[in-house]
């Protein structure tokens, strides 16, 4: 996150080796986590006009803005939502989908 707040450098960082840079970042997951389609994928996907630029100035704005430490009571949404969650997520839990139904 510390080296996605310096300018141009993430970017073009990340399109060395046709986007192969961020590979080892998902590769840190559970082994196994994503297959081969997937990282060519998520390569495809960052190649996309103004997606990289989308994903990296996420975390420049968390650390200028900051993000909240907790959801403020009252915000709930308004409109009817439907949950679809993967059971076998491997990063978030199924409860969390649970204490969703709350918001």
């Amino acid at each position: 996150m510390f080296f996605f707040q310096l300018s141009i450098l993430p970017e073009r960082w990340f399109r060395i080796n046709d986007f192969s840079a961020g590979v080892p970042m998902l590769e840190t997951a559970n082994p196994g986590t994503f297959s081969p389609k997937d990282l060519r994928d998520y390569k495809s996907a960052w190649s996309m006009p103004g997606a990289l630029r989308s994903m990296i100035h996420w975390y420049r704005a968390a650390f200028r803005f900051g993000l909240p430490r907790q959801t403020p009571s009252g915000w709930k949404a308004l409109a009817p939502v439907l949950i679809l969650w993967g059971e076998a997520d491997a990063f978030l839990g199924r409860e969390m989908a649970q204490e969703s139904l709350g918001y």
